[in-house]
């Protein structure tokens, strides 16, 4: 097993806890990309930009899992306003045949269309015939696309009028001027900006947390709670008996997949075990060991204390 610094790990976990992407967040702000769709109040104190694409299988997870509590906590509460870009990562044929059926929809359908191309999109290819109808989908998008839409509500035969010639072209030059606009972005999804500011939003936790630090800058913080808030705010504390707790962390290289699960360990002192897996820090297991008093421990190494801990992830205190 490969050994490393909790130093590093600090680091490292400072750049997915301050919901920073693998994207340069010097410069200026990234403005509001005006040929976006907006989704929610647009004088809401902070402004989601997403930056998605139908050819995304990660796209896919994060619109059935995620998009649903955000829309219902923030956007339809006034909170927070989304604004989709689409984007043409993954399948390519899938990304522009969901664009242009997006967009020959009337406006005020176009989040009903995005939903029922996200919903129809295969996700998961479990057996030949997941892959015999996927494969069946790439050949014929344009029929995919149209399955979908017709479950949207709205007017066939006028979207079936539709120039696609036309929003195949708009397509392309809505993503050369989203990456015009955008320094540092190449295309990829999911990718999130909030006010502004690039940030993480490819998981729940992480998501209400940029939410939170950008209402904060914009002087009118939101209440959440977050396990980012339990994680700096007590939740590592063993309850009770001076039980260790288990943790576990999973993250990608952009911290799309996050995941932090908590209970005591099975025997009085057990060490805890924070496996870190994906593309970040590889797929070897790493051990650490949180004593009674909350000290984080490299497994054998050297201790260091929760708040110093947190000191070094989160200088600015999360919002109440």
């Amino acid at each position: 097993m490969i050994r490393i610094k909790l130093a590093a790990v600090l680091a490292l976990m400072s750049a997915v806890l301050l919901g920073a992407p693998a994207l340069a967040q010097d410069g200026p702000k990234v403005p509001v990309f005006a040929e976006g769709r907006v989704l929610g109040d647009p004088k809401a104190p902070v402004t989601m930009q997403a930056y998605l694409s139908f050819g995304c299988s990660h796209c896919i997870d994060w619109y059935a899992s995620v998009f649903p509590v955000l829309k219902q906590r923030y956007i339809d509460t006034g909170k927070v306003q989304l604004v989709m870009v689409e984007a043409k990562a993954g399948h390519a044929s899938l990304a522009e045949a969901g664009a242009i059926a997006a967009r020959c929809a009337p406006k005020d359908k176009y989040f009903a269309v995005t939903d029922a191309l996200f919903r129809t999109r295969p996700k998961l290819l479990k057996g030949q015939d997941d892959v015999d109808a996927y494969g069946q989908q790439l050949l014929d998008t344009d029929r995919w696309a149209e399955t979908a839409v017709a479950t949207a509500g709205i007017d066939m035969k006028a979207w079936r009028a539709c120039d696609r010639q036309a929003e195949a072209s708009a397509f392309e030059g809505r993503m050369r001027k989203a990456m015009e606009e955008y320094p540092g972005y190449e295309g990829g999804t999911p990718v999130f900006v909030f006010n502004g500011e690039p940030g993480d939003g490819a998981a729940l936790d992480w998501a209400e947390y940029s939410i939170s630090r950008a209402s904060k800058a914009a002087g009118k913080p939101l209440t959440t709670a977050t396990r980012y808030d339990l994680f700096c705010a007590g939740g590592l504390t063993p309850a009770g008996g001076g039980e260790a707790t288990v943790f576990e962390q999973r993250w990608s290289r952009q911290g799309d997949l996050w995941r932090l699960a908590r209970g005591p360990a099975a025997d009085k002192g057990a060490p805890a075990k924070l496996e870190a897996g994906g593309q970040l820090l590889g797929d070897s297991a790493r051990e650490y060991l949180l004593d009674a008093k909350g000290n984080l421990k490299l497994k054998g190494g050297s201790g260091e204390s929760l708040d110093a801990a947190c000191a070094q992830i989160a200088p600015t205190p999360f919002p109440a």
